[in-house]
């Protein structure tokens, strides 16, 4: 047995207050349920990602969400695709909020009169019981021909004070789920409509296991990928679309939101899919070079395995073509598994419009220290940086966190009365005990 809530009809939720969603340009206020705020998907990733999923053809039917939470991404489809929506909740107060929010979201795009918002129903339950579900749908609406689903979406919930999320800690579980609906999805021309919302601390391994049991339940369905990033160099959001919107081209997809919301993303996209190999770029051993450049790269780019596909973009290939040294004129990567990616480049980067978004620091090497950086060393650090007129020098460096205070406190009074107006940052080369100067 379900409990049915339908969202034309929900006049007020008194137990609780609306929380205006700080991404939303307008001023958008959620409602949450009793546990669901700090899991809900922000209004600027749901409204980015809705735009995508309307290029698609989606087959017929309702949009469900088997386990919608406070249904901010769901009431995002649902709005712009213009088709009814399905939310389904163990947790009752999180199934009301859900239905509140996409009249919410109904009203802001004044659709509260269209047929999509009338028929969408939010259900008390368990959200894997594909045929129990539908009977209920047809049962309350009394229809001649049993409902039909063309979009499947499932965003299971994670342990939140987990490091690495493994498959079999979702809840529900995909395979549970995949049996549970299998059979009632409508198929277009590319079989039926799939978006898993996926832990984004799930590795390369991980994720081509997610991949496998796909594959166990629609044979040869296409996919894609999709790592979103608002930033500070992680992922925020990892989702894997499916059948009829996968796109027919690109397997693999980088969108970076900007921090304001009325800016448009950039997106970063690569045919390859996933299976081709690792993600990371490959690591070179090779000795860094005073005079060359370094930039340390976003980590959630690097994560993505886009990193490589957006520097070629990014390399002046007329400026390596004058470097007499073969093996000079090679750029490469001396660390991709840390927060401070490092990629060492010979010529300056010719970034695009936007680009630089993905260089959380980069420029010219200085100088290189072979010994341990440390309080009884500093004096030497400065000195350097008082040579290169380094007024602002950043440690950048896996140093023990008691002691890093004392050092960036350290240099900072030394070069506040002495020192220039450049820039610069201190990190470690890669796997080596050297440490960069970098201006």
């Amino acid at each position: 047995m379900y409990d049915l809530i339908r969202p034309a009809k929900i006049e007020q939720i008194d137990s609780e207050e609306p929380v205006v969603d700080k991404t939303s340009t307008n001023n958008l206020a959620f409602y949450h349920g009793s546990t669901a705020k700090p899991l809900s998907t922000p209004w600027q990733v749901s409204l980015e990602r809705a735009k995508k999923l309307i290029t698609y053809e989606l087959p017929e039917g309702y949009i469900v969400d088997c386990a919608c939470g406070s249904g901010v991404q769901l009431a995002a489809y649902a709005s712009l695709a213009r088709k009814p929506a399905v939310g389904i909740e163990l947790d009752a107060s999180r199934a009301f909020a859900s239905a509140k929010n996409l009249e919410v979201v109904a009203n802001l795009r004044k659709n509260l009169d269209h047929n999509w918002f009338n028929e969408s129903i939010f259900l008390v339950g368990d959200g894997r019981k594909g045929r129990e579900v539908l009977q209920t749908i047809h049962q309350q609406n009394e229809q001649e021909s049993e409902p039909k689903v063309g979009l499947l979406i499932l965003d299971p919930a994670r342990p939140r004070n987990s490091r690495t999320h493994g498959l079999e800690e979702m809840s529900p579980q995909l395979p549970e789920v995949f049996s549970g609906w299998k059979d009632f999805l409508s198929h277009g021309k590319n079989g039926p409509a799939i978006i898993l919302d996926l832990s984004p601390r799930l590795v390369h391994e991980q994720r081509l296991e997610v991949e496998s049991i796909v594959d166990e339940y629609w044979p040869g369905i296409g996919k894609t990928w999709e790592w979103v990033s608002r930033g500070g160099g992680r992922v925020d959001r990892l989702t894997l679309w499916l059948g009829a919107v996968a796109d027919q081209k690109f397997k693999r997809r980088f969108v970076r939101l900007p921090s304001n919301p009325k800016n448009k993303p950039t997106v970063i996209q690569d045919e390859k899919p996933l299976s081709a190999g690792e993600n990371t770029p490959a690591v070179a051993r090779r000795l860094p070079r005073k005079g060359d450049y370094l930039s340390i790269i976003d980590s959630a780019l690097v994560e993505s395995g886009l990193a490589q596909e957006w520097l070629e973009s990014c390399l002046d290939e007329n400026a390596l073509s004058k470097i007499t040294d073969p093996d000079h004129a090679k750029p490469y990567w001396s660390d991709v598994r840390t927060r401070r990616p490092l990629f060492h480049h010979p010529v300056e980067l010719k970034l695009p419009y936007g680009g630089e978004n993905f260089i959380q620091a980069g420029g010219k090497i200085v100088a290189i220290f072979h010994e341990e950086f440390s309080l009884e060393n500093s004096d030497k650090i400065v000195a350097f940086a008082r040579k290169h007129e380094i007024g602002n020098l950043k440690i950048r460096l896996p140093i023990d966190p008691s002691i890093q205070p004392k050092l960036q406190g350290a240099i900072d009074r030394q070069l506040s009365s002495t020192g220039g107006k450049r820039k610069g940052f201190m990190v470690k080369s890669g796997s080596d005990s050297m440490s960069l100067l970098v201006v």
